[in-house]
């Protein structure tokens, strides 16, 4: 076993709502406002919203029909 590679809950990335704009190349004013309109997955932290990487790339990968 690798003991290099850390858990999964470890490895996950938690991004901020600007590196989430950066990411998606929107405003972060519209990563927001989705954000508080439920139409993207994320998490209230107190104040702060953070996203889920594997979550947003799993938003953003069409469902095969």
């Amino acid at each position: 076993m690798n003991n290099d590679t850390p858990p999964k809950e470890e490895a996950e990335e938690i991004m901020t709502p600007d590196e989430v704009a950066r990411f998606l190349k929107v405003s972060k004013k519209t990563v927001l406002r989705r954000a508080r309109l439920g139409e993207l997955p994320a998490a209230k932290v107190g104040r702060a919203w953070r996203f889920r990487r594997s979550e947003l790339l799993a938003y953003l990968t069409p469902e095969s029909t």
